[in-house]
């Protein structure tokens, strides 16, 4: 009974994601472009790439597991030159893990809806994270709220980052 939304961005092009959608066997799927916040709203649980849709997500209050996937030679450069304890920028702002992430060679269909299948099975861990995004939104506040996270990342990254790499 599960329908699924898959939120089109606009640089994808229209017909692009139809025929993935199509393969992946989703059955009940839509795919929308437009308004992201609003397709949030629409959810009860979802799975993002990590950046600002998963700053989005936690503004809109919905459980998601944070998505990140690269190749192997940029992941290994990557890892050596930050350390941060989270990739999703809601983990970062919130300075903990609250939103599961998945990275490399996590990053399967079977966990990701392992972890999705965690939000909507589990109704008291869905309300705790939900808990835990409205202190993000708080702590981010109204207006100037990306300039904050910005300032939150790059303090967490600044603690982090490996001195031994110039």
């Amino acid at each position: 009974g599960l329908q699924f939304l898959v939120s089109r961005a606009s640089t994808v092009a229209p017909d692009a994601l139809g025929p993935a959608v199509a393969a992946a066997g989703l059955g009940r799927a839509a795919v929308h472009a437009g308004d992201f916040p609003q397709i949030l709203t629409a959810c009860a649980a979802g799975a993002v790439a990590s950046g600002t849709a998963s700053l989005e997500a936690a503004v809109a209050g919905l459980p998601v597991v944070i998505l990140y996937r690269m190749s192997p030679l940029s992941y290994a450069i990557a890892r050596r030159m930050v350390r941060v304890e989270h990739v999703g920028l809601p983990n970062l702002v919130a300075g903990r893990r609250v939103l599961p992430e998945l990275l490399q060679g996590e990053c399967t269909g079977e966990r990701i809806a392992a972890e999705v299948a965690g939000f909507l099975d589990d109704p008291d861990r869905a309300a705790a994270v939900r808990d835990d995004l409205v202190r993000i939104r708080e702590r981010l506040g109204g207006r100037g709220a990306l300039a904050r996270a910005a300032e939150a990342v790059l303090e967490a990254a600044g603690k982090r980052l490996n001195p031994s790499v110039s």
